[in-house]
């Protein structure tokens, strides 16, 4: 019967398919350390002298709500020789407000007030250039953080990506934040927009050092100072609305070897707030991750949901249908099938600590992730701009993001270059470093 074998064609794909996610999210938990696994080594092998000057600057536009967690999550941060600086960007509520009555006298604390943003820098990056050179701890630091206004840290993070950073000798280390799970949105479509990011750039790809498919995530990104400054910094990247991405293959082709790796609740995120800022969000997310180009968004939403959604359920239905109608056997590939989908998706939300239960919720989240896609595929070909940070943002397909000139002509060049450091960074001592076959 015809039922049968699209029953059975069903559960051959997706056993096929699921097998390999589950395949590469074994590698990659087994062998890709976290910062818990860092901060394991700093404790086994370093004092607080041997620590090099850090500094993290956090850009912010309008973000009062979300300013006084990230800020608290610092000052309670146990790194010897930490400084913060928060880039306020061109902010029209009480971020100010709210985040001086938190940091209060802390020392270790600067403010740098942004107030225009040039035409031809994306906001958020010239935020981070603008606290960068505003900051008289930048003169100093050895290691450069940067980190969004949404997060908030674990104390220890900081030193355990900086031993991960140096006992794998990277010039940047970014991690995938672990992201709340409050609303009906991060539950059911947050994790399946995740699952999609990490399978067009999967973790131990971005890892290897060969045929490498480098990634970075802007809200958090800690750099050698040696890689930021030879690879241009943020004036390099001031058309980019994921500089993240960007930042990750330009350190990749200086030689200079970014690193991908899982926060472990070591570093928290709540993305989005509204549904609405969700879907602008991830829409932006998947149009730059994908080049600009509207046919791969297209292909990639249709593999999504075919292979999300369309064979798990085809794979149900010939489950169902076996076991109470028959042939019996046709049950037994299909349930397999369905096993292999949900231990994926079971390894995959344990990996990201997201809600185990919400696996239930992957096939219809993946309809959806599909179609915001092939809404950003619709919204490229039409030349539709972006909102986004304070912002417009004209993009067209295969050129650089260019930001609209409403804010007023500004002066691309008005910080100077971040001078070179006294003193090169030198290895934190303690920490033996692998040979070359090892990482």
């Amino acid at each position: 019967m015809i039922w049968i074998i699209l029953s059975l064609t069903a559960a051959a794909a997706t056993l096929v398919y699921w097998g390999v996610v589950a395949a590469e999210l074994l590698r990659a938990m087994w062998t890709l350390p976290t910062p818990r696994d860092g901060l394991k080594m700093a404790e086994a092998a370093l004092s607080r002298q041997q620590w090099p000057e850090l500094l993290v600057v956090i850009p912010a536009h309008n973000e009062a709500r979300t300013i006084s967690q990230v800020a608290r999550s610092l000052m309670v941060e146990d790194y010897p020789k930490l400084r913060v600086v928060f880039a306020l960007d061109r902010c029209s509520d009480n971020t100010e407000s709210v985040l001086r009555s938190v940091v209060g006298g802390d020392e270790r604390f600067e403010v740098v007030i942004v107030s225009h943003c040039p035409a031809d820098w994306a906001g958020k990056v010239h935020a981070i250039y603008a606290g960068l050179h505003g900051s008289a701890a930048a003169q100093r630091a050895n290691v450069l953080v940067f980190a969004d206004a949404d997060t908030w840290f674990e104390r220890g993070c900081l030193r355990g990506c900086l031993a991960l950073l140096e006992r794998r000798r990277l010039g940047l280390l970014s991690l995938a934040s672990t992201l709340t799970s409050h609303n009906w949105y991060e539950r059911a479509v947050q994790p399946v927009a995740g699952f999609q990011m990490l399978a067009m750039y999967p973790p131990y790809r971005a890892n290897r050092t060969e045929r490498r498919r480098p990634l970075a995530n802007g809200q958090f990104m800690m750099f050698t100072r040696d890689a930021y400054v030879r690879v241009g910094g943020h004036p390099m990247m001031r058309f980019h609305l994921l500089e993240d991405l960007a930042f990750s293959r330009t350190v990749a082709e200086a030689g200079l070897n970014p690193g991908f790796f899982m926060a472990d609740g070591m570093l928290g995120c709540k993305m989005y707030h509204s549904w609405g800022e969700f879907r602008r969000g991830w829409k932006r997310i998947f149009t730059e991750l994908a080049g600009r180009r509207a046919g791969k968004l297209q292909s990639l939403a249709v593999r999504l949901m075919v292979f999300s959604s369309l064979l798990p359920a085809a794979s149900t239905a010939g489950l169902i249908a076996g076991a109470t109608l028959g042939p019996w056997w046709v049950a037994v590939p299909c349930g397999a099938a369905i096993a292999t989908c949900l231990s994926s998706l079971l390894l995959g939300h344990r990996w990201g600590r997201t809600p185990l239960w919400t696996v239930v919720l992957h096939v219809p989240g993946a309809v959806l992730v599909g179609a915001l896609m092939i809404q950003a595929a619709g919204d490229l070909r039409a030349g539709r701009g972006i909102n986004w940070g304070g912002r417009r943002y004209q993009r067209t397909a295969g050129l650089p993001t260019q930001a609209s000139a409403a804010q007023g002509p500004g002066q691309s060049g008005r910080f100077p270059p971040l001078p070179e450091p006294a003193a090169a960074h030198t290895p934190v001592s303690g920490i033996q470093t692998p040979p070359a076959h090892a990482r």
